[in-house]
């Protein structure tokens, strides 16, 4: 019978995980059994990842919330790979943080490419219109009037 050396290294000797760190490895597999019964479901999150970006640009108030929202759903996608990499969930978070910054990215370039010519600055200018429409715009705190001209020569 073979006897154990008293000055070798033993795995009883090792120290055993805390609470949390056997709470986190308990919860990340139950998410990974969840994640893998839903498997086939979990591509119809992309679009509302992508709503909940597009849906986060109206509703927050500035550039400063907007930049906000990115980088906390890009400090969620690097959370997913370091809390859980080569898991199915954590592979889900993190493509579904990515999607919402994506939805997001996209309506704030889409409003700013479409936007529409500005003064650059205050001016006095004498000008005969008709206001045709006041429409409010509540993510810049502004107004636009939308203008036709009166006068000769003109439709």
């Amino acid at each position: 019978m073979a006897t154990r050396d008293a000055s070798a290294p033993s795995i009883a000797d090792a120290p055993r995980p805390s609470g949390a760190v056997r709470a986190l490895a308990c919860l990340s597999q139950r998410l990974e059994i969840l994640a893998e019964a839903e498997r086939d479901q979990l591509p119809l999150w992309l679009p509302v990842a992508l709503l909940l970006g597009v849906g986060a640009w109206f509703a927050l108030p500035d550039e400063k919330a907007w930049i906000a929202f990115l980088l906390l759903a890009g400090t969620a996608a690097l959370a997913s790979l370091a809390v859980a990499p080569g898991t199915r969930w954590g592979r889900a978070l993190l493509i579904f943080s990515l999607t919402a910054a994506l939805g997001c990215g996209l309506i704030w370039w889409k409003a700013e490419s479409a936007a529409a010519p500005r003064l650059e600055r205050a001016r006095m200018m004498a000008l005969s219109a008709e206001v045709e429409s006041i429409q409010p715009l509540a993510a810049e705190q502004s107004v636009r009037l939308v203008v036709r001209p009166i006068g000769e020569g003109l439709p």
